[in-house]
């Protein structure tokens, strides 16, 4: 069976000037749960003819369009109106949604500017989507075999309207797809050597009992992300194939398959720490502080980090670390023997298991030949074993800081497994 082709348009001028837009990547992996995909997005300005354009051209290629965007009361809020034009539906004030609208200013105090009821209008046919986190509905609409969703732009109100509505109506359009996706996070090994790896398996799983198998793979801040996605019209066999695949690349991958399912390290490292009831501190420099947010962004991670120091400057790893004055004056504050004088001193001062050190040059200035930019130092102590590595990385100052952090986190992973046996 022919697989619905879904479409994507972002509208909103400030998503071409800077402002982040992840709706894409959120999106596709909430649609991938009911077996569909997104074949293409567009972000596009608050421009007419512009959005006309893609609109149509949009709506004459896929089953589904969703549309994000431009249903606010102001004067560049426009999309019901070219959505109108396009689908040649005209629009009518939905009664129960403009008592919403005026309910929701009332409920704060507020008057509410006329403009405001521009909102409850409905294209013919579609059904509306209540927005519990905002005053801009959104619209379902059925055309014969399209389907059109059209969707306030804000990540708040958006999301939840996806959930309670759109997933469910479009499951039920679409009740014979299933999808399922399976991916293994791989740490310290090249993307060209991993790719190379797994070549085989890609090449030989393609079709299996009539289910379509999608290969990918993804590097990002030194990590590489190996995934598939198995589609196909029954879920139990949507599942026995994914289940086959997923235990052909543990076989293959092994020790090198740090996570699996979109699984971050920090977490990674988190849930060993929590699981041996073993504790870490921390000593920055070049990240400034990156890694203890990611170790404290996980809830619960106050059972296992203990502190972290950011000594910035030589005399603050002096003072706070213990690192003899000397050694710096002698290696250099980043030198492998710093990095590891650092991890030590943390240890100790923290009381942890674990101490984790990083010293480097960050950039843009300060490298030399013998030390260029990039160039980093981790180290990891516990009582008994010092490791560290050095690194020479590419990147600005903000890729730099991230891979570096992350670099830490994967000896300090190594460091507990390795203590572990």
């Amino acid at each position: 069976m022919k697989k619905p082709r879904v479409e994507l348009v972002c509208v909103g001028s400030e998503l071409l000037a800077g402002k982040v837009n992840t709706h894409a990547a959120s999106l596709g992996i909430m649609l991938a749960d009911i077996g569909l995909s997104i074949a293409r997005e567009h972000t596009i300005p608050d421009d007419r003819n512009v959005m006309r354009q893609t609109f149509a051209e949009a709506l004459r290629r896929s089953d589904v369009v969703i549309s994000a965007g431009g249903l606010g009361p102001t004067f560049d809020d426009f999309t019901r109106d070219v959505w109108s034009e396009v689908t040649r539906r005209p629009m009518k004030e939905d009664t129960a949604l403009a008592a919403d609208i005026r309910e929701k200013f009332r409920s704060r105090g507020l008057d509410m500017p006329p403009a405001n009821l521009r909102q409850a209008l409905v294209l013919k046919g579609a059904n509306p989507i209540t927005n519990k986190n905002g005053t801009a509905p959104g619209q379902f609409l059925t055309m014969g075999r399209k389907t059109l969703v059209l969707l306030p732009g804000p990540a708040r109100e958006l999301f939840p309207m996806v959930e309670s509505v759109v997933l469910p109506g479009l499951r039920r359009r679409f009740q014979n797809r299933h999808s399922r996706l399976k991916s293994f996070l791989i740490a310290g090994v090249p993307e060209s050597r991993v790719d190379q790896m797994i070549r085989p398996l890609v090449d030989r799983f393609q079709i299996i009992d009539g289910c379509d198998i999608i290969h990918g793979i993804l590097a990002s801040q030194s990590l590489i992300t190996v995934k598939f996605r198995v589609e196909g019209t029954r879920r139990s066999t949507v599942d026995a194939v994914t289940r086959r695949v997923a235990g052909a690349f543990r076989a293959l991958l092994k020790d090198i398959a740090v996570g699996e399912d979109e699984e971050k390290m920090e977490n990674i490292v988190g849930a060993l720490l929590s699981r041996r009831k073993e504790t870490v501190a921390l000593a920055e420099s070049c990240t400034g502080g990156l890694v203890a947010k990611m170790l404290t962004d996980r809830a619960g991670s106050s059972v296992y980090f203990l502190e972290g120091a950011v000594t910035y400057s030589d005399a603050a790893k002096t003072r706070r670390l213990d690192v003899p004055s000397a050694l710096i004056k002698r290696r250099g504050a980043v030198s492998e023997e710093v990095a590891r004088a650092m991890a030590e001193g943390v240890r100790r001062s923290g009381r942890a298991t674990y101490g984790v050190a990083i010293t480097g040059l960050a950039g843009p200035g300060g490298g030399t030949k013998a030390k260029p930019v990039g160039l980093v130092f981790v180290a990891c102590a516990d009582p008994d074993h010092t490791y560290s590595k050095q690194f020479t990385l590419n990147g600005d100052r903000s890729w730099i800081r991230q891979r570096s952090a992350v670099m830490a986190l994967d000896l300090l992973r190594q460091s507990i497994i390795r203590r572990a046996r």
